[in-house]
């Protein structure tokens, strides 16, 4: 997870209440053949949200998507993909 937050190519979006840390999600560069390829100009994806599970149901992982996307925007990425199991009732609703 550090190796991915301190990339450089890595976009993150942290939501705070006051000065508590209560969620991220990180962006990362693309790749074709479904994330084993090279980097993929202008395309991105999502591998990571979380939010403090006292947070839940608050809207602030959509917030949090929002923002994300509004910074993948900015970055020039015209694509963007999340995947998620299944078995993900709660990720599948987020997303």
């Amino acid at each position: 997870m550090w190796e991915k937050l301190n990339a450089p190519d890595a976009c993150v979006v942290v939501g705070r209440i006051g000065a508590d840390v209560v969620a991220m999600a990180l962006a990362e560069p693309g790749r074709e053949h479904d994330g084993s390829g090279p980097i993929e100009p202008g395309y991105g994806h999502i591998s990571m949200v979380f939010v403090a599970p006292e947070m839940w149901g608050w809207g602030i992982g959509g917030a949090l998507l929002d923002g994300l996307h509004g910074k993948l925007v900015e970055r020039g990425w015209v694509r963007t993909t999340v995947w998620t199991r299944m078995s993900n009732d709660r990720a599948r609703r987020l997303y």
